[in-house]
């Protein structure tokens, strides 16, 4: 087994405000492409429409995928500079999910992850840059395995609007994470 690199997806919902009134599921009609028209707000990220999600190589054989099952978060936005918009989220490195409850022990335990130790992977973002309307970088400090070390990751808005009674916004990201670069070196 050799851990040489993570891929991270992170993609999300947050509830910034209750829409009074609203009922049922308007969102088919009103979901917005346009991050602009969002509502500003403080958003915290919501768990049932969140994954941070990873691809480990296995023996230089096949990809393993994972996920981590807990994941909390959130960040404040303001569509008149969306560059200022300040995210944070915490991962709890013991809920890796590999879908092979040995691995995930393993991942976890003090040979890998060692969540005892460090029981939080923590992102907080620094820099926000769009290329454009939709898309754009976002860097920040990871703080992964007792040690800090910026990271920039690729992201994509995805949509937003009234989802239920909530405003919401959803996001992708992606970015590769190298054990190596982050206190760790995991080969085997």
């Amino acid at each position: 087994f050799g851990l040489v690199a993570i891929a991270i997806v992170l993609s999300g919902t947050a509830a910034a405000q209750r829409l009074e009134g609203v009922v049922g599921h308007p969102e088919n009609e009103l979901i917005l492409s346009d991050p602009a028209k969002s509502a500003a707000g403080n958003y915290k990220l919501d768990p049932s429409h969140t994954s941070v999600v990873g691809r480990v190589m296995h023996g230089k054989l096949s990809l393993y995928t994972f996920r981590f099952d807990k994941v909390d978060g959130s960040y404040t936005y303001d569509p008149g500079k969306p560059e200022s918009t300040k995210v944070e989220v915490n991962i709890d490195p013991a809920s890796i999910d590999s879908n092979l409850p040995r691995f995930d022990k393993r991942l976890a335990g003090p040979d890998f992850l060692d969540s005892e130790k460090y029981p939080t992977i923590k992102f907080a973002s620094t820099n926000i840059k769009r290329s454009d309307m939709t898309h754009g970088t976002m860097t920040g400090a990871l703080t992964f395995h007792g040690v800090t070390k910026p990271i920039t990751l690729d992201v994509t808005f995805n949509g937003g609007g009234p989802a239920g009674r909530r405003v919401t916004m959803g996001y992708s990201a992606t970015t590769i994470l190298r054990m190596s670069d982050n206190g760790t070196d995991i080969t085997e």
